[in-house]
């Protein structure tokens, strides 16, 4: 699955997003031209409105966080967890977790090719998949298309983990997640 359902999604969340936005500018302007209102109660009805609408918004902006996470967890899993018969092998828990650690001490793309030439030549699954999965977290593109001339399968899955190691939810969605305050004039 590519990531165009997840974009739906996360389109679906930032348009909730703009109507919250909407309605409280509405709400605002609806309480700035109530002539039976005092200041007071202008201000306190603003108040009310402007941390409903801040409180909604942030409840959105965190399920958009929450949608990108679990699509990268399932994503990761997929390419560089156990599988479902290994995960149950002590011996392979063991080997993973080696690898894993292993993968971490790597200082540079150099490092990483040389050890996954290795980790090739012995077979060993568990470390190709904790240097793949550190290539991606790094940005070594070398070593992801490497990998991908033996595993072509794995090409969608892996473009879509390195797309969403670089979003970027606030960056991304601008000022969706952001309500201003709309006191002046009260």
């Amino acid at each position: 699955m590519s990531l165009a359902y997840l974009e739906s999604q996360i389109t679906d969340v930032r348009n909730r997003a703009d109507n919250v936005r909407t309605n409280y500018e509405n709400a605002v302007r609806q309480v700035k031209d109530n002539t039976s209102l005092s200041d007071l109660g202008k201000r306190e009805a603003l108040q009310h409105h402007y941390e409903t609408a801040k409180e909604s918004l942030s409840k959105l902006r965190q399920q958009e966080v929450d949608l990108v996470e679990d699509r990268k967890q399932k994503l990761s899993k997929e390419l560089f967890g156990l599988t479902g018969t290994t995960s149950s092998d002590p011996n392979q828990i063991i080997a993973y977790r080696d690898a894993q650690d292993r993968a971490a001490r790597i200082e540079s793309g150099d490092d990483a090719r040389r050890l996954l030439g290795t980790a090739k030549l012995s077979d060993d699954k568990s470390l190709v998949s904790a240097i793949l999965a550190r290539a991606v977290s790094e940005g070594w593109t070398d070593i992801m298309t490497e990998h991908l001339k033996d595993k072509p399968a794995a090409e969608e899955k892996l473009r879509d983990l390195q797309k969403l190691q670089e979003y970027n939810t606030f960056a991304s969605a601008g000022f969706t997640y952001m309500v201003s305050n709309l006191f002046s004039g009260v």
